[in-house]
C-alpha cells in the first residue's frame, strides 16, 4: 500500500518536528542539568571556605555547622585522614572511594567529582581544594530536586512542546 504524496510530506514533516522537539527537549535538560550542578558546587564551596576557616581558627571540627546531608574530610598531602564528619565506620572507607577530585585539586588547585555511592544508592557531588599542607574535601547527595527550579523547567518543556 503506497501512501499519496500528500501524506508522504505530512509524515515526513511530522517526523522532522518530532526530531527537532527530541533534540531541543534534551539540550534543554542538559543546560537545566548542569546548571543544577554548579549551583550545587557553589554551595560546597561555600561550606568548604567555612570548614577551613574553622580549621584554621583551632575550632573544633565537629562544632562546624551543616546540614546532615553535608559532609566534609580535612585530608593531609600523603591522602590521609585528619578530620572526618561522617559516621566513624565511613572513616576508613572514605579514601578507598575514588580520589578523583583529590588529584583534579593537586593539580588545579580544586577538582569536582560526582560519583555513585552503592551503599547509599545515591549519586554524590564532591568537591575539593588543595590548601597549604592539607586538602578540605566537602560532599553532599546529588538529588534532582534539590533546587527548587526544577519544577518550573518541567513546566517550560511542556509549554514548548505544546506551543511546537
Amino acid at each position: 500500500m503506497k501512501l499519496r504524496f500528500k501524506y508522504q510530506l505530512i509524515l515526513y514533516y511530522i517526523v522532522v518536528m518530532a526530531i527537532v522537539i527530541a533534540a531541543f527537549l534534551i539540550y534543554i535538560l542538559q543546560q537545566s542539568r548542569n546548571f543544577k550542578l554548579t549551583s550545587i558546587r557553589e554551595q560546597l564551596i561555600s561550606y568548604n571556605e567555612s570548614v577551613y576557616s574553622a580549621y584554621m581558627e583551632g575550632t573544633l571540627t565537629s562544632s562546624i555547622e551543616h546540614s546532615n546531608d553535608l559532609r566534609y574530610t580535612i585530608i593531609d598531602t600523603n591522602f590521609n585522614i585528619i578530620c572526618f564528619s561522617g559516621p566513624e565506620e565511613r572513616r576508613l572507607e572514605e579514601l578507598k572511594d575514588s580520589k578523583a577530585e583529590l588529584i583534579e585539586a593537586s593539580i588545579y588547585g580544586e577538582g569536582t567529582a560526582l560519583r555513585f555511592s552503592e551503599e547509599k544508592k545515591v549519586e554524590y557531588l564532591y568537591y575539593a581544594k588543595k590548601y597549604p599542607g592539607f586538602y578540605v574535601r566537602t560532599s553532599t547527595p546529588y538529588i534532582y530536586e534539590k533546587i527548587e527550579i526544577t519544577h518550573h523547567n518541567i513546566e517550560y518543556q511542556y509549554a514548548i512542546l505544546v506551543l511546537i
